[in-house]
């Protein structure tokens, strides 16, 4: 069992270029080592429950592939017996969040007011969601292993948007229409959530054919964004390139400044007279349903809330949220009284959706899902801190994904996607690149110990830097590293 925390003071002197890229050369592997089946399938299962391609590809659904790849997935993660494959390394207040989450939705089966569903729900929906998450948690081994992984992932994004542009049409209001499983707005969220992985890869040294690819993956997805027409997905959009402008340090400020403006380029081209005008919309909410009808999102929203408070521990049950809208909510009985019908519909808010199914403990933990993760990213920042060091490409992929939850965060409060696979993907990518930091400050200690790499500089008590704890930010500067800090044990 690795020790327990404690208190360390590390005074880490900043390395010069050439020194610090020697270390890096002695601590990460320069042959990537080629995906395994374990990889494979879990790379296959986002394809599957994030892409769809059992919809892309029909004999797939025909043969239960889904369900025999969960089952196979499943048999591998367990049986697996890779180092780098251990529990220990991806311990994260994240896995007691979600832990915490699946608790409640289970204890509140009986209380549910759909229980069948329920059961249901949680067979068929959530528990291949944990598999994804594991499968992301534990079957990337190393930092080429999360480069081949994220490139997959762009290859399903890709796959299905040429498939939906070439099958499905816009409707009278200049909107995709008819989308099978998703809708225009989910569709937007995907989208939204996967540019910034092909910023990624935009990068200076990523070889010219990625970065080339990458181009064109990105002028696609803004391309189907402005044919889905969502405006949630609009905002979600803007914001990702204000976090993209002002602290996306990935890419020189001249290169993001330069994309931008070729985004805002491409928006125009492709948006129509009719898309501008639903964007225009957002500035005239008086005269929008959504915020005047009786199920427009506003009075939904409201509703919610209302669930909420009268379910305050449990809440109304995982996925019961339209049986509330229909059994519960004032509207549905004055609608039955005058002989009229109410659509019992989702909440149309991750956040909202969220606080009526599971009550306050389960928004309380799931807001604390996204606070932990950008909380852990933002402390990913270049430089050696003790025993830990930490790349420019740790620091880019870590914006990434702070981007990503960004985009969730902000096109989720117009979209129920609280139990979509692409959440549970990212932050299983957030606790991978966690675990790959600790696998490499284990490295680096084990080399200083063994006496083929010079002890740090400065002082040093308690265990070992492993990582950096989620709740606490690095120091600016990697020569600044002073006074009492909590980091996550060695585990050696």
């Amino acid at each position: 069992m690795p020790p327990a925390a404690s208190h360390a003071t590390v005074r880490t002197a900043a390395p010069s270029s050439a020194s610090f890229k020697a270390l890096l050369a002695r601590v990460i592997p320069k042959k990537a080592a080629k995906p395994d089946l374990l990889l494979w399938g879990t790379a296959i299962l986002a394809w599957v429950i994030i892409w769809r391609v059992q919809d892309l590809i029909a004999i797939l659904g025909k043969v239960k592939f889904p369900m025999l790849l969960e089952f196979a997935l499943l048999g591998l993660l367990l049986s697996n017996r890779h180092p780098n494959r251990q529990l220990r390394w991806i311990m994260s207040p994240i896995i007691a969040m979600i832990g915490g989450l699946f608790f409640i939705m289970v204890v509140g089966v009986p209380t549910n007011l759909a229980a069948g569903n329920a059961v249901t729900f949680l067979m068929r929906t959530y528990l291949p969601l944990l598999l994804l998450f594991f499968g992301v948690a534990l079957g990337i081994r190393s930092e080429s292993d999360l480069v081949w992984f994220t490139e997959m992932f762009l290859i399903g994004a890709f796959a299905y948007c040429l498939n939906v542009f070439s099958t499905f049409q816009l409707d009278s209001n200049g909107r995709l229409a008819n989308l099978i499983y998703y809708d225009a707005n989910d569709f937007g969220l995907l989208l939204d959530c996967t540019i910034p992985f092909t910023l990624f890869f935009l990068r200076p040294g990523t070889k010219w054919w990625k970065r080339m690819a990458s181009l064109a993956m990105l002028g696609l997805f803004l391309f189907m964004g402005v044919r889905g027409g969502s405006r949630g997905g609009f905002l979600g959009l803007i914001a990702i390139l204000l976090y993209v402008l002002f602290f996306y340090n990935g890419i020189p400020r001249r290169l993001r400044v330069g994309s931008i403006i070729v985004g805002v380029a491409l928006l125009s081209v492709f948006g129509s007279t009719k898309y501008w005008e639903n964007i225009q919309s957002i500035l005239h909410p008086k005269n929008d349903y959504n915020m005047t009808g009786d199920v427009g999102r506003k009075a939904i929203w409201t509703r919610g809330i209302g669930y909420t408070l009268s379910h305050p521990f449990l809440g109304v049950g995982v996925g019961a949220f339209p049986q509330a809208e229909g059994r519960l909510s004032i509207i549905s009985k004055e609608y039955a009284e005058r002989g009229r019908g109410l659509k019992w519909s989702v909440a149309h808010n991750s956040f909202v959706e969220t606080a009526a199914e599971l009550g306050i403990p389960g928004i309380v933990m799931f807001v604390s899902l996204f606070w932990i993760a950008i909380a852990t990213l933002r402390g990913v920042r270049t430089g050696q801190y003790g025993d830990l060091i930490i790349t420019p490409d740790d620091q880019a992929y870590a914006q990434t994904l702070i981007a990503v939850f960004i985009a969730f965060i902000v096109t989720g409060f117009f979209v129920s996607a609280e139990y979509f696979g692409l959440l549970y993907m990212i932050l299983a990518l957030t606790i991978t690149q966690q675990a790959i930091l600790r696998r490499r400050a284990a490295r680096v200690k084990k080399l200083r110990l063994s006496g083929a790499l010079a002890p740090a500089t400065g002082p040093a008590t308690g265990p070992a830097l492993a990582t950096v704890p989620p709740h606490r930010r690095l120091p600016s500067k990697a020569s600044s590293v002073s006074g009492p800090v909590t980091w996550y044990p060695s585990s050696q």
